[in-house]
């Protein structure tokens, strides 16, 4: 599952520095969390902050450490970080925040990464490309919520419009040296993949 890996990773990430200390509990509680409430998903009901809110508050977890899982989770996806951006002076638990983006990040690159992009357009019946179009070059947090609510785009363009920039993105020392190699890894893929489609993008 996305979300346990991605628990594993943000672990993994902060175990590979140690010359930061980090809240694993906290850590592992993000990730799982993470998606909790994703408007790409969420149709009714109660929202992310009171689904994560009811759930720690009913097991006693702290209220400051509550409110720190959610503001981990409100920033922790591309689209925030485009409209918003993150650093440490906005973001209050800052080490366990960036071992939790980069490893859902890293779930989003590499072999994974292009299997979870294909299952998803899948999905959502968009497809694999589309001849003749090319990928938005600057792609805005506006340009990426409308694209999504219109179920817009192709498979193809979406690793130009954001998965490979996101090796660029990454904040923890293991997260830029794991990005690098699924980086390699999707280039390869998308050469064989524009070769077997004929398809001239640049």
């Amino acid at each position: 599952l996305h979300v346990d890996r991605v628990r594993c990773l943000a672990v993994k990430l902060a175990k590979m520095d140690p010359s930061k200390t980090f809240d694993l509990e906290m850590v592992q509680l993000a990730a799982l969390l993470h998606d909790v409430g994703d408007f790409k998903f969420i149709e009714h009901g109660e929202t992310g902050h009171q689904v994560i809110t009811r759930i720690l508050s009913g097991e006693n977890y702290p209220a400051e450490k509550i409110a720190g899982i959610l503001e981990i989770v409100d920033s922790v996806s591309y689209r925030h970080e485009l409209e918003h951006g993150c650093s440490p002076d906005r973001i209050k638990h800052w080490n366990e925040f960036t071992v939790v983006q980069d490893a859902d990040r890293l779930d989003a690159i590499g072999a994974v990464g292009v299997a979870r992009c294909f299952a998803y357009n899948g999905r959502k019946n968009l497809p694999f490309y589309i001849p003749g179009e090319k990928p938005v070059v600057d792609m805005t947090a506006d340009l990426c919520n409308a694209q999504t609510k219109k179920n817009g785009g192709s498979a193809r363009f979406h690793f130009d419009e954001k998965l490979l920039k996101l090796k660029d993105m990454m904040k923890s020392v293991g997260g830029r040296a794991e990005a690098e190699r699924r980086q390699n890894f999707m280039h390869s893929f998308l050469e064989n993949f524009d070769q077997d489609c004929d398809l001239d993008l640049y």
